[in-house]
């Protein structure tokens, strides 16, 4: 396999189209080095202010630390590692993996994106996949990404505006700006007057420091019925603005920053609440459905008593039979609703309630609290009361929770 190399200054700039994949490693070399099965028809190209690199086939590119490398167009996967002035760039066919890099400037990657130890901003339009950020040290800006993101230690501002999936973002160090179509899950430390925006299609945990200078508005149709869905809690001097909407259920918890991981007991009360509710969501429609079908068979026996032209003594007996089998298929319906309540609160208060929230470190936590699974069964009991699910198929997810 031929290899080539070429002499260059240390801070030199090089343009690069990759028809495949292309691996570059920056190093404390005065050179770039080319390998792989692309290097031997790879067209090298020196210009007054930049070189330009084109490879057809795969191609691993060895470059100085302090070059500076702008990704004309790379048809498959990117990897980029070592590159102190970071990496630009239009496109990314398939997946983007960068380590140790620079300012990150890319317009699309079309698979997944992956960042780590970025020592600059990171900015993209567009990520096709799931995207992962850790330990990053500037601000974040990628405007869609099309699966699940998820991130830790973002010392910079974070904006993820459009998510297609999940969010688990943690140890957010400044203002995050964040809107997903699936579940979200965030640690923030609110400072100052920055102003956060958090938004969830599905359910909503926020993790926030329980001596943190923030105002917090939480929107969810499923804050407690006859309240106001929005609600407002002020920790300290609610200096920095908070506001998290959801379109399942919110919970914030207050964390001691000196502690490995959350505290579930701290779980804010208001806003993770008993169960009641929604169990009563589907003791209801039990009985709605009585009542529906009794109305239906009403109405068939109204029908039938005009048809049949039976004479008033007749219609009274008919009646008065139907009037105690309607008393008796509501009072089963009132029996069956409240075991549901009963039984629902049981499991609750003896399952549920105590495991609302796992901490993020089990290994640091002698033993497990009694609460674990609390949002994930709550939220099968309301897909059930929606009739999003079955109840067999609530039995299964149950099931799954419990292993």
């Amino acid at each position: 396999m031929e290899e080539r190399t070429y002499e260059v200054d240390s801070a030199v700039v090089i343009k690069v189209t990759a028809q495949k994949n292309l691996v570059l490693q920056g190093d404390a070399v005065s050179h770039v080095h080319l390998s792989g099965a692309g290097a031997a028809q790879a067209s090298w190209e020196e210009t007054d202010e930049h070189y330009v690199l084109e490879a057809r086939k795969n191609i691993e590119v060895t470059v100085p630390l302090d070059a500076q490398v702008q990704l004309v167009n790379v048809g498959g996967h990117c990897e980029a590692r070592d590159l102190s002035h970071g990496i630009a760039g239009e496109s990314i066919g398939g997946h983007g993996s960068f380590q140790r890099v620079g300012d990150i400037t890319v317009h699309i990657v079309g698979g997944h994106l992956n960042v780590t130890e970025s020592q600059g901003q990171v900015q993209v339009h567009n990520v096709g996949g799931h995207l992962h950020l850790e330990r990053c040290s500037g601000d974040v800006r990628i405007d869609q990404v099309g699966g699940h993101a998820k991130g830790s230690h973002i010392e910079g501002e974070c904006r993820l505006p459009s998510i297609g999936g999940h969010a688990h973002l943690e140890h957010m160090q400044k203002e995050l700006h964040v809107d997903a179509g699936g579940h979200v899950r965030v640690s923030i430390n609110p400072q100052g007057e920055q102003t956060y925006d958090i938004r969830s299609g599905g359910r909503l945990a926020c993790h926030i420091p329980h001596d943190a200078n923030a105002e917090i508005a939480m929107d969810s149709p499923t804050l407690r019925p006859g309240s106001s869905r929005a609600k407002v809690r002020v920790l300290g001097e609610g200096t920095a603005q908070v506001r998290l909407r959801a379109g399942g259920h919110i919970a914030l918890v207050e964390v001691d920053p000196d502690q490995p991981g959350p505290d579930p007991t701290r779980v804010e009360a208001e806003e993770v609440r008993d169960v009641h509710w929604a169990v009563e969501g589907v003791a209801q429609q039990i009985r709605t459905g009585v009542n529906q079908v009794l109305g239906q068979v009403s109405d068939k026996i109204n029908q039938a008593l005009k048809d049949h032209g039976l004479d008033t003594q007749q219609r009274e007996d008919l009646q008065a039979q139907f009037k105690d089998i309607s008393q008796d298929a509501l009072e089963s319906a009132r029996e069956v609703a409240e075991t549901v309540q009963t039984q629902s609160r049981n499991i609750w208060e003896k399952e549920v309630k105590p495991n609302l929230f796992t901490s993020s470190h089990p290994a640091s936590s002698p033993s497990r609290d009694p609460n674990a699974l609390a949002e994930e069964r709550k939220m099968i009991l309301r897909m059930l009361s929606e009739d999003k699910i079955t109840v067999d198929e609530a039995n299964e997810l149950l099931k799954t929770l419990s292993q």
